[in-house]
């Protein structure tokens, strides 16, 4: 399953949605299938502020980052690729997609460069939120 109730989420997804970067609560799951071997589409139901539902193929989700990592990965990104726009840059979600068609469009990367750029930045990225994020041991070493 790729979300679980009670998961703070993001609609990355539905480009022209007025729901597109919503945060929300999920408060529903269902998972359509077409019989025993199809491992089905997950359904979701978000709660979003004012207490409104709308339901989300789960593609169109990302779970939504807190705010100060969005900060942390809009700086990583900045520092990463210094030509960025701070403004373009600000407008991510820390979702790859979205950097990806950045990068694209202000630094005029064709889409296989722009991914593997991506994919090497985003795999950086969570080594280091890892190590930042690990828990230690009272001697400051981290935990095994």
């Amino acid at each position: 399953m790729r979300f679980l109730l009670g998961d703070a989420v993001l609609v990355s997804g539905l480009r022209n949605s007025q729901w597109r970067g919503c945060r929300g609560v999920l408060v529903e799951i269902i998972r359509q299938t077409n019989g025993e071997d199809d491992p089905g589409i997950q359904q979701c139901s978000v709660r979003f502020a004012g207490e409104q539902r709308c339901w989300f193929p789960a593609e169109d989700l990302v779970n939504a980052p807190t705010e100060k990592m969005v900060r942390f990965f809009h700086s990583e990104v900045l520092e990463r690729w210094k030509q960025l726009d701070p403004h373009g840059v600000g407008v991510l979600n820390s979702d790859r997609a979205e950097l990806v068609m950045l990068l694209q469009e202000d630094c005029g990367f064709v889409r296989r460069r722009a991914e593997a750029e991506v994919d090497e930045f985003l795999q950086m990225f969570h080594s280091r939120l890892e190590r930042a994020t690990a828990p230690q041991t009272k001697s400051g070493a981290l935990a095994a």
